[in-house]
């Protein structure tokens, strides 16, 4: 084995190549026709680009294994973002197999199911204290009615008030039961 050569810093430089590591490549969108090539492509770079690829090859990894369990977690605003039929076609053609999510976006989901609308927040329109005055609630770049939440609680107690005493109330219990009353009176489909 030749000896080698150390630098003035007294570090000796290995050859990546002979170390295998893995190079990362410009993203060329000439060569990108589909979001598949884009995402792989993606994949070849560095910071969240690399990340999204990543995660598109585990997804596709958890997708094609038919004995993974899927158990997909959610927090933030994503039902106030809009994301809530992706989730449905993540379950509905058997991707995710459960969800654990915080009440929060649930209950943002249930406002949207019920046919009621987020909108768009303006900050040339209102400030804060403003949208607080009219019964605004500010989630990022959104607003939520406090109406629609009056709405949502409205729903919650309806169910609630037909609980069978004596049968425990759990977080999946009281979701299912959420998902049949919108099931019979709302057209569409929503994370519940």
């Amino acid at each position: 084995m030749a000896k080698q050569k150390k630098t003035v810093t007294g570090r000796v430089l290995h050859d990546p190549v002979k170390d295998k590591l893995r190079p990362i490549f410009p993203l060329d969108l000439s060569k990108c026709r589909t979001i598949d090539d884009l995402v792989r492509a993606m994949g070849d770079t560095a910071y969240t680009g690399r990340q999204i690829g990543d995660a598109a090859d585990v997804l596709e990894a958890m997708a094609r294994d038919k004995d993974c369990f899927v158990v997909m977690t959610l927090s933030g605003a994503l039902t106030v973002g809009k994301m809530g039929l992706v989730f449905c076609d993540l379950i509905e053609s058997g991707v995710v197999n459960a969800i654990v999510s915080t009440g929060a976006l649930m209950a943002h989901g249930l406002v949207e199911a019920t046919g009621l609308s987020h909108f768009r927040y303006d900050p040339s329109k209102m400030d804060d204290r403003e949208l607080f005055e009219a019964g605004y609630n500010r989630v990022y770049d959104s607003l939520e009615p406090e109406t629609n939440l009056d709405h949502v609680e409205d729903v919650v107690d309806g169910i609630l008030e037909e609980w069978d005493a004596d049968e425990i109330v759990c977080s999946w219990k009281l979701h299912r039961k959420i998902g049949e009353y919108l099931h019979k009176g709302f057209p569409g489909r929503g994370i519940l």
